[in-house]
């Protein structure tokens, strides 16, 4: 699942990079007539809007469940951080002795 998943976070990256450059700037409608209301940001979000953004969802969704099963990944191998740090010598005297 792990392979997958990062397969379509590439893939959704290279499909990012790709519309982002293959789309018109603001600015290049500039001199024209009505360009201001594309400027102003007043226009319709084209289909490579769309799609760039519905790209981006992909990506960051597929970043935020990588991360997050890599640290799960990783606490059920080693432990946690806090179950690495010693007591302190109060707390550990305190304790009676197990047998």
């Amino acid at each position: 699942m792990t392979t997958l998943l990062v397969i379509l976070h590439v893939l959704a990256a290279i499909a990012i990079i790709i519309f982002v450059l293959v789309q018109k700037g603001k600015g290049a409608n500039m001199g024209l007539m009505g360009g201001s209301d594309t400027i102003l940001g007043t226009g319709g979000a084209s289909f490579l809007a769309k799609i760039t953004g519905g790209a981006a969802v992909v990506f960051l969704a597929t970043g935020l469940i990588l991360a997050t099963v890599q640290s799960r990944q990783y606490v059920d191998e080693r432990g946690s951080v806090m179950d690495q740090v010693e007591q302190p010598a109060a707390e550990q005297e305190a304790r009676p002795a197990e047998d």
